[in-house]
């Protein structure tokens, strides 16, 4: 009897080995499956322009959606890419390169990754001494899961242009009404300027348009209907082609 308890311990030793050596086996190889690839949004045109199609549906463009861009802030970029469809995305890496001082794509940030990350501000130019501005800059992520597999994106690119400097009206300035409302901005080198309104909530109410002629002024007059009793913000967006352009920081006022 004791021989044959003994060779059942054997057995259920034997048998529990067996079991940890496939069950390790298979913790060791685990999920060999990459993400899918990130779709990087283009840049779709900006705000002000006319409705685009975009994933089967007529989209009113704003600066949260239109792809890769400038921003108001300073001279960054702000790159988006549509949802990632898979569930086990740990990380992303964000690379960019240029075609004159940075050839090879260096990584600008690493993201703790979550299901509503959709966009990136590129803010991180400390240890770049030349000039961002002028210079087309290719971006393109890599998402990496939980268990190290990786994918790369493809690329999109966008140009920045100088910053207008917005003048008048001056920030926090109280206007009476809005009958001699008009907009100034000093002048850069761009071949196309528009001036942007917003209300308090921020959403877009006015817009128009100057291109660079021998007749081009620096100036425009608000043409909308009449607006008061709000505060309202503005900026001037400049553009040189669809894929170059800038975004001027804004200015606050107030119309009683």
């Amino acid at each position: 009897m004791k021989i044959i308890k003994l060779f059942g311990i054997g057995i259920f030793l034997l048998t529990s080995l067996l079991i940890f050596s496939c069950s390790g086996e298979q913790t060791l190889e685990g999920d060999k499956t990459p993400p899918l690839k990130p779709d990087l949004i283009e840049h779709l045109g900006d705000a002000g322009d006319n409705d685009v199609m975009f994933e089967g549906e007529l989209i009113t463009l704003t600066d949260d959606n239109n792809g890769i861009d400038a921003v108001p802030e300073s001279d960054w970029f702000r790159i988006s890419w549509k949802p990632l469809l898979d569930s086990d995305i740990d990380f992303l890496r964000i690379f960019r390169y240029n075609d004159y001082d940075v050839p090879e794509p260096i990584e600008v940030d690493s993201l703790t990754y979550n299901s509503i990350l959709t966009h990136y501000v590129d803010s991180n130019w400390q240890n770049y001494s030349s000039s961002v501005l002028n210079k087309t800059w290719y971006y393109f992520i890599e998402a990496i899961d939980t268990s190290g597999n990786s994918t790369i994106s493809d690329t999109v690119s966008y140009r920045l242009l100088p910053k207008v400097s917005a003048i008048y009206p001056t920030t926090n300035l109280v206007l009476e009404n809005s009958d001699n409302l008009y907009f100034k901005w000093q002048e850069t080198q761009a071949l196309h300027y528009r001036v942007l309104l917003y209300n308090e909530s921020h959403n877009l109410i006015w817009h128009n348009d100057l291109y660079v002629t021998q007749t081009y002024s620096d100036s425009l007059k608000y043409s909308g209907p009449a607006i008061s009793n709000s505060s309202f913000s503005w900026r001037v967006d400049s553009f040189d082609g669809s894929d170059a352009g800038s975004e001027s920081r804004e200015q606050n006022f107030y119309i009683q």
